[in-house]
């Protein structure tokens, strides 16, 4: 038995074929768990990445719509 309480979260790890399932008490415990965060990229970066992502659809021969 989990003695999980309805709507609580659970963390899933995935060992081998096992799947472990642990309960988090808040979210304050997930807390670093996702490693450190990047920077957040400008308006101007998120456009050429964009531009550069169409156009190598492109390339690849995929149909891009607007």
């Amino acid at each position: 038995m989990l003695g999980l309480r309805p709507g609580q979260r659970v963390n899933q790890i995935v060992e081998g074929k096992r799947l472990i399932l642990e309960p988090v008490e808040d979210v304050d415990a997930l807390a670093g768990s996702l490693g450190k965060g990047k920077r957040a990229r400008t308006i101007e970066e998120m456009n050429a990445a964009g531009r550069k992502g169409i156009a190598k659809a492109g390339r690849a021969g995929l149909e891009v719509s607007k």
